[in-house]
């Protein structure tokens, strides 16, 4: 489906708090939290889930987890009550990546690989199979509001969609209303989008006038 997830990267619980309480995760039905622990980049970013007080109202929850080994974070963001839908991991994790997809399935989680600007679509070729989606990143990993890597990033998109028909694939990262429109173009039926949301006196209007600009086919 068309859409829109607005992304999270929190340095404080309050900051996660606030954030994933904010009407625009539920206007999209969906929230994309980030979850970096320095493992994999340098960067370090809020993931403790214990102290979100209301679960029961968050919007459903996808962790984009940035780190070497993210079955500990998966398993405390759902024992936290949360409404945790599906996990996405890197290609470029040093375990083994179809051991965790699978371990992610027996979670109950839907299973998103993502692959960094550097790596090969071809990389997702054997996980097919269990894979619910694919992300291919739009920046190097690590920090929001980074500028879109342009054309290799569309023609690994247009690649991928060629060789992966049937694949759902996203797009998270340099994502704004200037590359919104060529990323549909290209194959991307998925958007993930942090700063063109957040860093805007209104959320909600920034979310819809992005949602109008990507798919604006698809939504008439």
């Amino acid at each position: 489906m068309a859409s829109v997830t607005p992304a999270i990267l929190a340095v404080t619980t309050e900051e996660l708090r606030g954030m994933l309480e904010h009407s625009v995760g539920h206007v999209a039905g969906r929230v994309h939290i980030d979850i970096l622990d320095g493992s994999m980049f340098r960067r370090k970013c809020c993931t403790e889930p214990t102290t979100i007080a209301d679960g029961e109202n968050a919007p459903e929850i996808e962790l984009h987890l940035m780190v070497q080994n993210p079955l500990p974070h998966i398993i405390a963001w759902q024992r936290a009550g949360l409404p945790i839908v599906s996990a996405i991991i890197h290609a470029e994790i040093n375990r083994p990546v179809a051991r965790v997809l699978r371990e992610i399935k027996g979670l109950g989680l839907d299973r998103v690989l993502a692959i960094n600007p550097e790596t090969p679509v071809e990389y997702l070729a054997p996980h097919l199979a269990i894979l619910t989606e694919a992300i291919i990143m739009g920046i190097h990993p690590g920090a929001s509001g980074q500028k879109f890597l342009g054309e290799p990033i569309l023609a690994k998109i247009r690649r991928a969609r060629a060789l992966y028909p049937n694949l759902k694939l996203a797009c998270d990262g340099g994502v704004n209303l200037d590359t919104a429109k060529s990323l549909p173009e290209a194959g991307i039926s998925r958007l993930v989008a942090s700063s063109a949301i957040w860093r805007t006196a209104d959320p909600v209007a920034a979310h819809s006038e992005l949602t109008k600009t990507a798919f604006s086919d698809k939504l008439n």
